[in-house]
């Protein structure tokens, strides 16, 4: 899921999830006297409650510290007067008990046509601490200018490039010998160099194959010193006690030594060595190496979170695997590596026979369970020679790079022996088979999804020769299947026979109080014979066959019509479709949108399109401008499966978004991950202080529900409160429901 430009870094949106989130108000202009419209539930943070504020018994200027009031209101004169839209400020408030707290306020100023204010949409968030560490930086003079260029190289994208500046210029600064970071040991007992700055003469100490510290070897006393204190200082004159041997050894004549931290946990040292001329460590020194330190801390700290981030949106939040867009990552590497070697590689694609058997029968907990079971027995039998992936469902890709393609039939008689055995997962047991489709790599013009596409072909073929089996791809083959021939054929009649086949389904979207207030379009597909095919089938095939276009016009005319005859009775009530991104391609899709709105009569305020985070990356420009058209003409956005990998938080005000889905992958392990749980109330947070909507969909337990709640998220969606139903069905739904 692309995001609106964020000033808001990502080490600071953990920090949001770990300690407090920013406080939202919207407050009148000046001349109403500052009342509050609107503030977020954590205004407690400061000691007040939220009743207060819209009560009117206390204004946001109310919070403003007496010392700063003037500066503050000379600031909102001089924005209005400028007729300023965005701006950022920084001072005090006083907390409910009278304790004085820095923050930063970023404010979004709301116009009438005339240019006066409406209103103020401040996010404001705690910067007593950062305040604080700025403080100590400026009141050492001599320093600032060093530090005040360190604190723009954490800005940098490439966050090594980024720590790496930090060695740089404080060892041009200090002009001492060597500057090394060391990363701990996970067993506390030992330390490498990761990364270091030297002196011109100074040789380095990254890249020996003997460098490695031990603590109890090499540096007993000043390690066991600086894990008790935090800091050692060793001047020329100083006895290293128990390490003079090591200190000689490098020839090391003063070093000061800090004890790295990423919040509470220990990472490992930052260490400032002088090796040529005689050094003793003042305080103004010290406390500049203190303050690199931080700095330090704070870029592995942005680094760590930025990696977690990354490794979720590449990580299958069930099973622990890496997930499909990681895949195509490793295998497009994987084929350049293949070229130049000049040898092959293999990939399986790996399908569950009849899983859905085994959802309908025992259930999805169930289900996930067998899932989890499965990629712990591949990794546990195949990590240590090929990579493994979820590539969704009830789908798993083994990659064998070129090193470890001998073993490729091996790995295929050892997983279809196993599937010849039984499962036993909570107290059942059961068998599930497997279809295997194995594709040799590189081909002349072939990439990662073209040798993806062809694993899949084969493992049709494999399915359909009986089960628990495998098949090689070859050019021979048909590039579809059978089944997807007759399908295709299937539905160029049911489209030209005027969409017979094809219906439209409702799922209720509710809001936080369990109000029905919407339902999201979702296509249905029954064949001739009464064979109803999953939407995971056809409407890739749709697509592929550039028949969604008019496919998505049916479920557009069908669910305009039905919202408009909803709202006969239920004004307020909105229909969420789903929108391809080949309809998004048309020229002319406006057009066609507004035709059919005209046509159906249907109010454009209650229409919603829902996008995909690909769909939003893949022509951003141009989903933006579009997205910007359909909201003229009063249709909303909304973002679908936020948090799968395509986007990021720092680009959606890339695009006008109202409402932001977050996937569900994320709600369905709040129960037992603690990272999904955190992950959920961070994107609220975020979303909501942004202005947008958050609808959390796959809510399928009141654990899970309860959860959103206390989030705070605006809307629901989930088969815990309603499954998709025909329309009249839902037609008993909404009617009772609002009723």
């Amino acid at each position: 899921m692309a995001e609106p430009k964020q000033h808001m870094s990502r080490q600071i949106a953990e920090e949001i999830v770990e300690r407090s989130p920013s406080v939202s108000i919207r407050v009148t202009g000046p001349e109403n006297g500052f009342s509050t419209l609107f503030v977020t539930e954590n205004i407690s943070s400061y000691g007040y409650s939220r009743e207060d504020f819209v009560s009117g018994k206390i204004h946001w200027i109310d919070l403003v510290h007496p010392d700063d009031v003037d500066m503050v209101s000379d600031a909102l004169k001089r924005h209005d007067e400028e007729n300023t839209d965005q701006f950022s400020m920084v001072y005090r408030i006083r907390k409910a008990d009278g304790t004085p707290m820095w923050i930063t306020d970023a404010t979004i100023v709301e116009r009438s046509p005339e240019g006066k204010v409406i209103h103020y949409d401040c996010i404001m968030r705690d910067y007593t601490e950062a305040k604080s560490n700025i403080d100590k930086i400026e009141d050492s003079q001599r320093q600032k200018v060093v530090l005040n260029n360190i604190l723009q190289g954490l800005h940098d994208v490439d966050l090594d490039k980024a720590l790496q500046t930090i060695l740089d210029r404080a060892g041009v600064y200090l002009d001492i010998s060597r500057i090394t970071l060391f990363e701990d040991s996970r067993n506390h007992t030992q330390c490498k160099a990761i990364h270091e700055w030297f002196n011109t003469g100074i040789s380095p100490m990254m890249g020996r194959d003997d460098f490695v510290l031990n603590y109890e070897n090499d540096l007993p006393e000043v390690t066991r010193s600086l894990m008790e204190s935090g800091c050692i200082i060793i001047n020329s004159d100083d006895d290293p006690k128990g390490s003079k041997k090591r200190f000689e050894m490098e020839n090391v004549r003063a070093s000061a030594m800090f004890s790295v931290y990423i919040q509470e946990e220990h990472f490992g040292f930052l260490c400032f060595d002088e090796c040529v001329k005689n050094r003793d460590w003042d305080s103004d020194t010290i406390a500049f190496l203190e303050n690199v330190t931080r700095l330090v801390s704070t870029a592995l700290l942005r680094r760590r979170n930025e990696q977690a981030i990354s490794n979720m949106a590449l990580t299958d939040q069930l099973t622990g695997l890496p997930n499909r867009y990681y895949l195509e990552t490793r295998l497009n590497h994987a084929v350049t590596k293949a070229k130049e070697i000049g040898q092959s590689g293999y990939v399986l694609f790996i399908d569950m026979d009849d899983f859905k058997i085994i959802n309908d029968g025992y259930g999805h907990d169930y289900g996930d369970v067998i899932l989890k079971a499965f990629a712990s027995f591949l990794l546990e039998n195949y990590k240590s020679e090929s990579e493994i992936f979820r590539f969704g469902g009830d789908e798993f890709v083994i990659l064998l790079h070129p090193e470890n393609a001998g073993s490729v039939q091996r790995v295929i008689n050892g997983l279809l022996a196993r599937a010849q055995m039984s499962w036993n997962v909570l107290n059942k047991s059961f068998y599930c088979t497997l279809s295997i489709g194995v594709v040799a790599f590189p081909e002349e013009n072939m990439d990662s999804k073209d040798i993806i596409k062809h694993a899949d072909i084969a493992m049709y073929q494999a399915k359909r020769s009986g089960k628990n089996n495998y098949a090689f791809y070859n050019a021979t083959q048909d590039n579809d299947s059978v089944e997807r021939a007759e399908l295709e054929k299937e539905m160029r009649e049911s489209i030209d026979n005027n969409f017979s086949g094809f219906s439209v389904f409702y799922q209720p979207q509710t809001d936080n109080a369990g109000m029905v207030i919407g339902a999201e379009a979702l296509l249905r597909w029954t064949l001739s014979d009464g064979t109803q095919v999953p939407p995971i089938q056809f409407i890739p095939l749709a697509e592929y066959l550039g028949l969604i276009v008019p496919v998505g016009e049916f479920v557009l005319r069908e669910s305009a019509q039905v919202c408009r005859r909803v709202n006969e009775t239920h004004p307020e009530f909105w229909t969420s479709i789903n929108v391809s991104i080949r309809q998004f391609q048309q020229q002319d899709f406006l057009q066609r949108v507004m035709m059919i709105m005209e046509e159906t009569g249907v109010n454009t305020a209650n229409i919603v399109f829902e996008i995909t985070e690909g769909m939003a990356m893949y022509d951003i420009t141009r989903m933006k401008s579009l997205s910007e058209e359909f909201r003229e003409h009063g249709i909303r956005i909304s973002m679908d499966d936020f948090g799968t990998g395509y986007s990021s938080l720092s680009n959606m005000r890339e695009l006008p978004i109202d409402i932001v889905k977050i996937d569900r992958t994320f709600i369905r392990d709040i129960t037992t991950d603690a990272y999904s749980k955190s992950f959920i109330r961070l994107i609220i947070d975020l979303v909501h202080s942004m202005g947008r909507k958050v609808c959390v969909e796959g809510v399928e337990t009141a654990e899970q529900l309860k959860y959103c709640q206390e989030c705070n998220a605006d809307y629901v969606q989930g088969f815990h409160l309603h499954v998709p139903v025909s329309l009249d069905e839902f037609e008993k739904i909404i009617n009772l429901k609002q009723d």
